[in-house]
């Protein structure tokens, strides 16, 4: 059986390239940013994952920007996870609240705030990007380009600069100076050494100085502190979402070109939830106000439903309606979701051979090979005469869709499975907690090892060991006084 790593080949290229519905949609956007104005289109009738597939057929074609708005995080996310299975793992960007509840600053989550910059920084150097993204995350203002800039520096091997300089500059960019780094936003020296976790990358980096010039860089595993990648350039990113920061701040649209796409769920949903998030946010800020908590006011961070419409009435759109819109739409899609089944094969068997005597072609999407052989087998001995195809692809929601010829089942809603979505990992939590708690002990501290036992923490020492450079705790155990170190 075949693998395919996206389902452009598979999937896009057979069922939607020559699909009516996607070609009237290709037409109606032939012409972006037209004398005329913005295109405004509705769409109704996207059922399951369809939309996903449509997208990135739509991107894999004209390929321009294209912005998805969604209602919630969870959306968004499944959204995410589909695209990226149409189109590959690095071509779609992901970009959440930095909150974890609406203007909760003390809150705010750290592995959110580096996806939220590798989608800014992508925005300037990609030239066609594609992004999912929700409500509650374009609620939030960010920097400026300038501002960006400014707290970026940039560091090639072979430049001339001073550690003192590097020193400053990552206090000027509100970075923490620690004796081993855990997390965005903190460095640590030893002697001609520097590692500094960039808001701009997803693994520290590790710079080595000869004198005053950058020997070498090297990006390393925060877990095990050994060497990953060398590399000639990087580049050291401050915490430009610090919501602490009192500098001019724009909405996210004003970082996307006038020629992008523009994709929501029901654009009067979306400013009435964000005009409730606002709201939501005055409230917290009253009521820290009353606590004595300094924070900045809401219309310094956010931005309100009311300008966010204002802003993207310039760029090209197509909402998408619900199906009891009073809207009249554009384009009609007679997608309809996948049916519940119960785990009775009985009423699959008898679904696909309904679908088979409509002409539709049947694929069933399953999350792994073992899942699709298992897939082949029930039916070879329930019914060999059901005609269908199983793939392993792993998509969130199937669908029914007579435009496409197309109908298209997951095994996790056949076997009524949970199936959670999957986003970016930094793997910074597990290493953070444990680097965090190293960083507070002092020398003289009593420590347990599970081999030697009690003994007292001696300090830290760095040695090289083919090229790398871990680090090692060293102790001295009782009653002889010796000397152990062991690696981390």
């Amino acid at each position: 059986m075949r693998k395919f790593s996206s389902l452009s080949e598979f999937l896009l290229r057979t069922y939607l390239e020559n699909a009516p519905h996607l070609i009237e949609m290709e037409r109606a956007l032939a012409h972006p940013n037209s004398p005329g104005g913005s295109i405004k289109k509705t769409l109704t009738g996207w059922e399951g994952s369809v939309g996903a597939l449509v997208l990135g057929q739509l991107f894999h074609k004209k390929n321009r920007p294209i912005l998805w708005v969604l209602r919630d995080q969870e959306s968004a996310a499944y959204a995410y996870n589909d695209l990226q299975l149409c189109l590959g793992t690095d071509q779609v960007l992901y970009y959440p609240g930095s909150y974890r509840k609406p203007y909760q600053i003390e809150d705010t989550a750290n592995a959110n705030v580096l996806l939220r910059t590798e989608v800014l920084k992508k925005l300037k150097t990609s030239k066609n990007p594609i992004v999912v993204t929700y409500t509650a995350a374009l609620l939030e203002q960010v920097v400026g380009e300038k501002s960006m800039t400014e707290q970026t520096l940039k560091l090639s091997v072979g430049d001339k600069v001073s550690l003192d300089f590097i020193n400053e500059t990552l206090f000027e960019y509100h970075f923490q100076r620690v004796d081993f780094v855990a997390e965005p936003g903190t460095f640590s020296v030893r002697g001609g050494i520097i590692d500094v976790f960039s808001y701009a990358h997803d693994d520290p980096y590790r710079i080595e100085f000869f004198g005053d010039e950058v020997e070498s860089i090297r990006t390393f595993d925060l877990q095990t502190q050994w060497s990953k990648d060398q590399v000639n350039s990087m580049e050291i990113m401050g915490d430009i979402d610090d919501k602490s920061l009192d500098i001019p701040r724009v909405s996210f649209l004003q970082h996307w070109p006038t020629h992008t796409l523009l994709i929501t769920e029901n654009q009067d949903l979306i400013a009435r939830d964000l005009s409730d998030l606002y709201r939501q946010a005055e409230q917290v800020y009253t009521s820290h106000l009353g606590r004595g908590v300094a924070q900045l006011p809401p219309h310094t961070l956010l931005i309100s439903g009311e300008e966010l419409i204002k802003e993207w009435a310039s760029l090209d759109q197509i909402d998408v309606v619900g199906q009891a819109s009073d809207k009249d739409p554009d384009f009609v899609w007679f997608t309809k979701p996948q049916p519940a089944f119960h785990k009775k094969f009985d009423l699959l068997v008898a679904d696909l051979h309904q679908k088979q005597e409509d002409g539709l072609h049947t694929v069933i999407a399953c999350a792994t090979e073992q899942q699709a052989h298992r897939m082949r087998d029930i039916w070879a001995q329930i019914d060999p005469e059901a005609t269908f195809t199983a793939e392993v692809m792993t998509l969130s929601q199937g669908f029914i869709s007579p435009e496409l010829n197309l109908v298209l089942y997951t095994d996790h809603q056949i076997f009524e499975r949970y199936h959670k979505f999957k986003l970016k990992s930094h793997n910074t939590k597990k290493a953070a907690e444990a680097l965090n708690a190293l960083n507070k002990w002092e020398i003289g501290d009593y420590v347990t090892h599970m081999d030697h036992g009690i003994g007292k923490y001696a300090g830290l020492q760095r040695i090289e060991v083919e090229d790398v450079n871990p680090s090692e705790i060293k102790s001295t155990f009782r009653p002889q006084e010796e000397e152990t170190k062991f690696k981390f």
